[in-house]
């Protein structure tokens, strides 16, 4: 396969403990000038993209295991314990828009709506879906005759990770009992994936909505998304890791995709060639020296962010 220029620059891989306890979720802003982080130590953190500290919520009630940014970057929504808050950094300080909740049990992955602003809410038992709030369809208000009324896509066992498609097609989740599953948006109706080891934490769409990844092994397995889906049809497997799975993501405005291990290794693939799933060679890799627990591309698609267990983070910058 092709070899790209992969390296590490010494200023932006130079580690930092972002949180002391342990990291648990990152997400770069869609303008990539702020990079959220969330960990154990009950902390949402806002930082530079050159690694500087821009701001910090404060400190919620619960770890938070979820956060993602709105897709103007506005608005950052966060999983608290079972409440969902929203925050806006349009100001010069962060203010809190208040909470939505309680859901049925901790929030384990949020996602926002293409479509219409509204949000995705994944927890045991199924998703939630909340419409963006009346007036404007902005969260200025979350509570009173504005308060949105959700919709409910019911599932018998625990959600961890949630990804919507970008054109808004599917709502896709991977649970706690090794399988898939995937709900049509329009009409609700579902399907599953099953026959994977162990849990399924990892997920990822391709920008253009023709693939989704998917963890919950050592290998990363994609299945096309393209006419009705996934149904009767073969997935595309990568098989380069020698541990589990532990973070997909997928380059901003580019064909690749990057998978991190359990054991600290990075590998970069090239899932398309052409029209079709079909590249299945490793592009590069590299090692972050601690076991890896969440991955984020830079908008700009030219810098990946991972992030290890003990709580630093390591930038790569990747040429195209």
């Amino acid at each position: 396969g092709e070899v790209l220029d992969w390296h590490v620059e010494a200023a932006p891989a130079t580690p930092r403990a972002a949180h002391a306890d342990g990291l648990l979720a990152l997400a770069w802003s869609p303008r990539g000038d702020l990079l959220a982080t969330a960990g154990q130590d009950a902390a949402v953190r806002l930082w530079t993209a050159a690694g500087a500290l821009a701001a910090e919520l404060p400190q919620p009630d619960a770890w938070v295991q979820a956060l993602t940014w709105s897709p103007d970057g506005g608005w950052l929504a966060v999983g608290c314990g079972k409440h969902l808050e929203v925050w806006d950094l349009r100001g010069p300080a962060p203010r809190s828009l208040g909470r939505l909740g309680p859901h049925a049990s901790t929030i384990t992955a949020l996602a926002w709506l293409p479509e219409d602003g509204g949000l995705a809410v994944a927890a045991y038992g199924g998703v939630t879906v909340w419409p963006a709030p009346a007036g404007g369809g902005t969260w200025e208000r979350l509570r009173g005759a504005a308060a949105p009324q959700p919709r409910h896509l019911p599932f018998k066992g625990s959600l961890l990770t949630l990804a919507v498609s970008p054109d808004g097609r599917f709502y896709a989740t991977g649970n706690q009992d090794g399988t898939v599953h995937l709900w049509y948006a329009a009409s609700g109706e579902d399907l599953e994936m099953t026959g994977y080891p162990t849990k399924v934490r990892e997920l990822a769409w391709d920008p253009r909505s023709r693939f989704v990844a998917t963890g919950g092994a050592s290998t990363v397995t994609i299945w096309d998304m393209r006419g009705r889906g996934p149904a009767g049809s073969r997935p595309l497997v990568l098989d380069a890791h020698e541990d589990f799975v532990a973070a997909i993501a997928c380059q901003p405005g580019g064909d690749m995709l990057a998978s991190a291990a359990r054991d600290g290794e990075v590998c970069l693939w090239r899932p398309m060639r052409g029209p079709d799933l079909r590249g299945r060679d490793l592009q590069a890799a590299v090692t972050l020296g601690e076991p890896a627990v969440a991955m984020d591309w830079r908008p700009d698609g030219r810098h990946l962010v991972a992030a290890g267990r003990g709580g630093r983070l390591l930038a790569f910058p990747v040429a195209r």
